[in-house]
C-alpha cells in the first residue's frame, strides 16, 4: 500500500471590520477632543466624585474633566458643532449610522489622556454605577466608519521634574499628583499595556522613576510580573528604579495620599 497523504485545511483569515481605519495623528485627534469637551459640562454629581478622590478646585478645571451626553438633542447639537468644524473620520469614539455622525455614549465621566505635552491623545469614560469595569476608552472601533482607540499612556503634573511616578489608571494619576503638589506621573492604563511605556520615559527629562502600582502586586502575580517588567524597562533606559510600597489597607497610591491628605 502506498503512504496516505495528510492534506491540511486551509487557514480562516480572522474577521475584520471592513470600514476599521487607524487614528488620525495626534494633532488631529487633539482638536476635535479639545473642542468636544470646551462644548460640554461637568454636573454636580461628576464634580463631587472629583473631589472626594482629592482633586483640587483648579485641577478639576485644568483637566476638562466633563459629563458624557446621554440625551439625543445635546448629542446632536455637538455633533452638528463638530461636524462643521471638523472630519470625524478617524476619531476614535465616532462613527456613522444612517449616514449621519454619532458618538459613542454611556453615563459616566470623560478623561482626558495626556501626552508628555499635554495633548489630548485620547479620551476615557469613568462609568457611572459599573463595578466590575469602571473604565472604558472613547472608542468606535467596531462601528461603520468608526476608529478604534489605543492603550494610550497619560502624563500628569510637573513635566520639567526630574523624578517620575508610574501608577495604573489615569484618574489615579491625576488624583495623586494634585495630592503630592503637582508631582509628575505617567499612568499606564493597564498591567498589560506597557508597550508605550518606553516611548513617553525617553521623551521627559526625568532620572528617576518611583514605581507606584497597586498593593495588590504583594500577592497578584500578574501585578507582580508587570512591576517587573517596568523596572526591566527603566532599568534599560539608564534611569534610577525606586520602588513604592505603603500600608497595604490603601490599594491605591491615591487612596494613601488622600487618606494622609484628611488625617
Amino acid at each position: 500500500m502506498g503512504k496516505s497523504k495528510v492534506y491540511a485545511f486551509p487557514s480562516v483569515p480572522k474577521p475584520q471590520k471592513a470600514n476599521e481605519q487607524e487614528p488620525k495623528p495626534l494633532c488631529a485627534r487633539h482638536d476635535v477632543y479639545y473642542d468636544l469637551l470646551r462644548m460640554l459640562e461637568l454636573s454636580g454629581k461628576h464634580r463631587e466624585n472629583l473631589l472626594s478622590r482629592g482633586l483640587s478646585e483648579e485641577r478639576v478645571r485644568r483637566n476638562m474633566y466633563r459629563s458624557v451626553p446621554t440625551d439625543q438633542s445635546t448629542m446632536k447639537d455637538i455633533l452638528q458643532n463638530l461636524t462643521s468644524l471638523y472630519d470625524l473620520n478617524g476619531i476614535p469614539g465616532f462613527y456613522t449610522k444612517d449616514r449621519s455622525w454619532r458618538m459613542y455614549s454611556k453615563p459616566g465621566f470623560f478623561i482626558p489622556v495626556c501626552t508628555p505635552e499635554g495633548y489630548i491623545q485620547g479620551l476615557q469614560i469613568r462609568l457611572d454605577g459599573e463595578e466590575h469595569r469602571k473604565y472604558r476608552w472613547f472608542s468606535s472601533r467596531y462601528e461603520t466608519n468608526g476608529t478604534r482607540a489605543y492603550p494610550w499612556v497619560h502624563v500628569t503634573g510637573n513635566r520639567e521634574s526630574v523624578t517620575a511616578v508610574i501608577t495604573e489608571g489615569a484618574l489615579k494619576a491625576d488624583a495623586a499628583s494634585s495630592l503630592s503638589k503637582d508631582a509628575l506621573f505617567i499612568a499606564v492604563p493597564g498591567i498589560n499595556c506597557l508597550s508605550r511605556l518606553s516611548g513617553v520615559l525617553k521623551s521627559l527629562r526625568i532620572a528617576k522613576v518611583v514605581e507606584a502600582f497597586d498593593m495588590d502586586k504583594l500577592q497578584n502575580p500578574r501585578v507582580a510580573d508587570a512591576v517587573r517588567e517596568v523596572e526591566a524597562i527603566v532599568s534599560n533606559l539608564g534611569l534610577e528604579y525606586q520602588p513604592c510600597s505603603w500600608n497595604s489597607s490603601f490599594k491605591g497610591i491615591d487612596d494613601f495620599l488622600l487618606s494622609k491628605a484628611i488625617a
